[in-house]
């Protein structure tokens, strides 16, 4: 039996994380690892609303997890975190990572604003649908 990959062994890869959540996955045959990575991140989910206790005319949109994992608001240990409470973000700003079955998983702020209110502590376990953030997009 080979153990090789061969060009239907990688279609099939390609297929399976197309079609999975994940963003990313590794390979790993004859000493060899090859990774193999979505070009577009995961769907999120943007909830408009009013944020209880602001100015009249305030509102934010909730940046929820996509899929359940383990919650990163930096991209590595001892790094600084993504954004603060303050931070200006842009609809494509990485604000924290999603690990999920060892992947990393970034997660983009989806509205343009300042990060009003950080929902979850690092490290902390999350649930799909979770809302991470408050992005105030007065």
């Amino acid at each position: 039996m080979s153990t090789e990959l061969t060009p239907e062994d990688v279609a099939e890869i390609l297929r399976l994380l197309d079609a999975s959540q994940f963003t990313e996955v590794e390979v790993e045959s004859q000493g060899m690892v090859i990774s193999f990575k979505r070009r577009t991140p995961l769907a999120q989910s943007y909830v408009p609303g009013a944020i209880t206790g602001s100015p009249v005319g305030k509102t934010y949109a909730e940046v929820r997890s996509p899929t359940p994992g383990l919650f990163y608001r930096a991209s590595g240990p001892g790094q600084p975190p993504f954004v603060e409470v303050g931070s200006p973000v842009l609809p494509e700003t990485i604000v924290c990572i999603i690990e999920v079955m060892k992947l990393m998983n970034p997660i983009d702020a989806g509205a343009q604003g300042t990060i009003e209110e950080i929902c979850v502590t690092d490290g902390a376990e999350v649930s799909e649908g979770q809302v991470l953030f408050r992005v105030a997009t007065t």
